[in-house]
């Protein structure tokens, strides 16, 4: 059964959650299938697929809903993504969100404040701070240079 849920989050099937029969036998894993999932987890498809729905759902995601969709403890996902990405939960949302907001001001004539708030951002202020300790470049220059130079 855990095999068939593994198959069912690396496939990528939204409708994982709805099987009530899958959300039971969470709790009823052999050693083989512990086994199977530890090899998943250390594997570079797995770490691909949970950052990619981190940033796939930057604006909503919380770590209950990774614990949910990845099948493992709040706790456990945290260490892990510490362990790959070298930062914690948040700075990898806030990562996410600078990259969307890069993305829109090279593709998008979006005024700044517009894009502060589509990436979640309430105080451009607060927006292009962080913008600028991510890059060296508030979001003015970024889009400035990348348009030059592309």
């Amino acid at each position: 059964m855990f095999r068939l849920i593994v198959r069912c989050v690396l496939s990528k099937q939204e409708d994982i959650n709805s099987d009530t029969s899958l959300k039971n036998a969470k709790g009823r894993i052999t050693a083989a299938d512990y086994k199977l999932h530890s090899d998943l987890v250390s594997g570079k498809r797995f770490f691909y697929q949970m950052k990619r729905y981190i940033y796939d759902h930057f604006e909503t995601v919380t770590l209950d809903e990774l614990s949910d969709r990845f099948y493992m403890s709040t706790a456990y996902i945290s260490r892990y993504l510490k362990d790959k990405l070298h930062s914690g939960f948040s700075d990898i949302l806030k990562e996410a969100g600078i990259d969307k907001a890069k993305e829109l001001l090279i593709k998008t004539d979006l005024p700044i404040l517009q894009i502060a708030q589509d990436v979640g951002y309430s105080s451009q202020s607060h927006f292009i701070q962080l913008f600028h300790k991510s890059t060296g470049q508030s979001p003015l220059q970024y889009r400035s240079t990348k348009r030059s130079s592309g």
